[in-house]
């Protein structure tokens, strides 16, 4: 290490000291020091220990990270030219060391930079920065999963909070976290392994659907109700409709202008949430039916285009809304399950209602908008006893004693066709012919199967097709079963004729 300052055209000395030292690959190399001469020198056996450390492959001890810290930034920026110094990683090093409040402010901009909303963003940051500040973390070198699991399991205790509010503090604590390891403020995400729990056991705000006869009588009664939160009560009567007709969250209702629907022709009606105000952040189009397109043509006749549609007051709460005209209409807000009919209750709604009415799956996820159909049938379709009553009835009618009284009564008694159908009788002379569909109605005896039968067992088709070989049995032969018929054999049919005598008529 040499110590030195330059002399002018006179041969004085002039300016700072240099230190010059060889670097890496033993190349000289020189940098401007300071005014004082023993700052200068104490910088030269700084820099010394430095490039002994990368050439050695060691990393950097405490001492040598708080000197690197404290140099002035040209002379930092001197040794990254000289490869002795990473200035993003010593930046990221820093930024680490910074507090988690202000880390946190930083994450906060990065969502807003993805497109999230600003609920979003305040309502993760506040999450993350509670159960940090129960876990007592500062820094990030503090957040360890044992520790944050503690807190987060004392917070649940202490705030009286469910399964599905303890996972919503737990996924913004591992967003955070995983945000600083994609950032390489950490070298892993200390947070990864902590699951989320099981929000089915312990629902504490379990929604239910309205039916059908409470959801006109709700309509009914909003139309007729005087002004609440600044829309009278037609227009809430349309807002709720609207509502259960498109799936729309709250939101996403307000955000609705007057350009937002195309209502020339009620069969072609629609109406646009523009991509900023819908959840998923693109642009949704949902078609209206033309009862609903001539109401909301109607009510706005005389606005505007960028007028709002539903002109709702800045503190407008939807429940609180909701909860009154229900209370107006005689229906319960909460029922003795303890399910509750809030506004988002009323996409609980729509979904039940397309179940209901036999919506394909399809059809009805896309109406809802969700990226998955257990999304819509799982978790928003909310059937009961009825409806599964209701699909039993569905089923055809197996009960064998009513068909032996219609038999008895004709006279025929056991000797008609166990399926139903006229093939002839079963027992006595003569065979009967298979009208089964999958044979494509041919009446045929077993002495007239194709000749691609197997040999040694007549009448059984040479495929690889389970229905043919192994059709179902018919409700008819379930009946003859549950009389206490036995096998097939008792029905007439031979177990190695059973794909050629299958029963057309209810198969």
């Amino acid at each position: 290490m040499n110590v030195f300052r330059d002399k002018d055209k006179h041969g004085k000395p002039r300016g700072r000291w240099r230190v010059e030292f060889l670097g890496p690959r033993e190349i000289r190399r020189r940098v401007t020091g300071f005014s004082d001469r023993k700052l200068s020198e104490a910088l030269g056996r700084a820099i010394e220990r430095l490039v002994a450390c990368k050439a050695a492959g060691e990393p950097l001890g405490a001492e040598l990270q708080r000197w690197l810290e404290g140099i002035p930034k040209t002379v930092r920026s001197r040794l990254a030219e000289f490869g002795l110094v990473d200035l993003r990683q010593e930046e990221r090093r820093v930024t680490a060391a910074l507090p988690l409040g202000a880390l946190l402010a930083r994450w906060g901009e990065t969502l807003r930079g993805r497109g999230r909303t600003e609920k979003h963003v305040g309502l993760c940051s506040q999450r993350a920065r509670a159960l940090f500040r129960a876990a007592d973390a500062r820094t990030l070198e503090d957040l360890d999963p044992e520790r944050v699991e503690r807190a987060l399991r004392e917070l649940c205790e202490r705030e009286g909070l469910g399964a599905a509010s303890s996972n919503h503090y737990l996924t913004a604590a591992r967003g955070f976290s995983r945000w600083a390891w994609q950032s390489r403020l950490l070298a892993e995400d200390p947070l990864r392994g902590l699951k989320v729990l099981n929000a089915r056991t312990d629902r504490r705000h379990e929604r239910r659907a309205l039916s059908a006869e409470e959801a006109r009588a709700l309509l009914s009664a909003t139309a007729q109700a005087p002004e609440r939160f600044g829309l009278d009560g037609r227009t809430r009567a349309l807002f709720y409709l609207l509502a259960i007709e498109t799936a729309f969250r709250a939101s996403e209702l307000r955000s609705l202008r007057v350009s937002s629907f195309e209502l020339f022709d009620p069969e072609r009606a629609t109406v646009r949430v523009d991509a900023a105000y819908s959840k998923h952040r693109r642009e949704d189009v949902q078609p209206l039916r033309p009862e609903l397109a001539q109401e909301l043509a109607a009510l706005f006749r005389d606005r505007l285009p960028a007028a709002p549609a539903f002109p709702l007051p800045k503190a407008w709460r939807s429940a609180a809304m909701l909860r009154e005209d229900l209370e107006a209409a005689g229906i319960a807000y909460e029922d003795e399950s303890g399910r509750v009919l809030d506004f988002h209750a009323l996409r609980v709604t729509t979904a039940t209602m397309g179940v209901r009415a036999g919506m394909p799956p399809a059809a009805l996820q896309r109406l809802m908008r969700h990226s998955t159909p257990s999304l819509t049938f799982g978790v928003y379709a909310k059937l009961g006893r009825d409806d599964t009553r209701a699909a039993v009835a569905m089923l055809p009618d197996l009960t064998w004693s009513r068909t032996s009284e219609a038999q008895r009564a004709t006279g025929t008694g056991d000797t008609l066709d166990p399926c139903g159908g006229s093939a002839g009788v079963i027992r006595g002379q003569g065979a009967a012919r298979s009208t089964h569909p999958m044979h494509g109605g041919a009446r045929q005896t077993p002495a007239e199967a194709p000749r691609s039968a197997v040999a040694g067992a007549p009448g059984r088709t040479r495929t690889s097709d389970p229905r043919i070989r192994n059709p179902m049995l018919c409700p008819a032969e379930l009946r003859a079963l549950g009389r206490g018929r036995g096998g097939v054999g008792e029905m007439g049919l031979e177990p190695t004729t059973r794909s050629t005598q299958s029963c057309a008529s209810t198969n």
